[in-house]
Order: C-alpha cells, then sequence, then structure tokens
C-alpha cells in the first residue's frame, strides 16, 4: 500500500459532490467511489445537505484541507473531477480513472512550493549578528537573528526583558 510521510494535513482530501435532486444518487455514488480510492490520503465526503456547496468550499479552505474535488453530475457523465489546491487556487480537470495519481504528484508539489517558499523567507530574513545594538536593530526590521549565546538561563532572561526577544532554536 501506499505510505506518505505526514507533511500535510491528516485529511488531505475533501470531495464536494454538486448535488441536485435528479442525479443525486449518481453523484453520492461516484463521490464514495472517489473517496475510497483516496482513502490513503484522508479523503472525505462532504455530504451535508445543509450547507451551500460554495460554503463547503469556504469551510474547508479555512480549515486548511490541502485539495478540494468538486464533483457534479457533468463530471460524473464525462468520468472527470475538478481538483483545486488550496495554495494556489489552481483549478485542474482530472480523469477520475488518474485521480490517485494526480493527488499524490499535487500534494508532492504543494509540499515542494511550500517549503521553498519557507527556506526563501528563511534565507531572505535570517542575519547573523555580534553586538547588542545589531540584534536590537535586526529586531526591529522584524528579521530571525543568528547569534552567539551562551545557554544561561539567567541570560535569556535578561535579554528577552531588555528586548521581547526568546530563543527559538540552537543550530
Amino acid at each position: 500500500g501506499l505510505v506518505l510521510p505526514p507533511r500535510l494535513a491528516r485529511n488531505k482530501i475533501a470531495i464536494v459532490p454538486i448535488l441536485f435532486s435528479d442525479s443525486r444518487e449518481q453523484v453520492l455514488k461516484a463521490a464514495r467511489t472517489v473517496e475510497q480510492s483516496l482513502s490513503a490520503f484522508g479523503a472525505f465526503v462532504d455530504e451535508r445537505d445543509q450547507y451551500s456547496a460554495g460554503w463547503k468550499f469556504n469551510e474547508w479552505e479555512l480549515k486548511g484541507i490541502p485539495l478540494r474535488i468538486e464533483l457534479g453530475p457533468r463530471d460524473v457523465a464525462q468520468n472527470q473531477c475538478i481538483l483545486v489546491r488550496r495554495d494556489t487556487g489552481e483549478k485542474k480537470i482530472v480523469s477520475l480513472a488518474q485521480i490517485a495519481e494526480t493527488v499524490e504528484g499535487e500534494l508532492e508539489a504543494m509540499h515542494q512550493a511550500m517549503f521553498s517558499k519557507a527556506e526563501r523567507f528563511m534565507k531572505e530574513n535570517l542575519v547573523s549578528i555580534s553586538t547588542l545594538k545589531e540584534f536590537e536593530s535586526a529586531l526591529g526590521e522584524r528579521k530571525l537573528v543568528r547569534a552567539l549565546f551562551c545557554g544561561l538561563p539567567e541570560c535569556e532572561k535578561a535579554l528577552k526583558e531588555k528586548t521581547t526577544a526568546s530563543s527559538r532554536c540552537i543550530p
């Protein structure tokens, strides 16, 4: 079976069926089939009737679900779905026969994009300093500061009281 590293949210995919009374059962059946084929990714079908599809899209985006699958009657008829990435908002029409491979690729691409963005942010904002004046200046610019530190709790406490900064990690 497929083993995924714990990179993103536990539930990586929200499947939102677009339901109409005349095609409801057909679309739900297809959504459940997609859910089963994507079980390794923590996929789930949002079958709630009291909320509109747009409301569900917004809810799962706010809750941090990385991918959303939209599946309506026209999609079922064409054996496809719409895959939406949370990080970019990009929508992609995907064949249901290729959904597992596509999802795996999109999740990997998202991981790489998020990692690259965080790495770039860190490199652009990390400054090495050697004096208290440089430390205070870098903090004023909201930079990440790399400095020598004796490691004594009383030194950290004094620095925190003077600057409100606290240590995050020791490289």
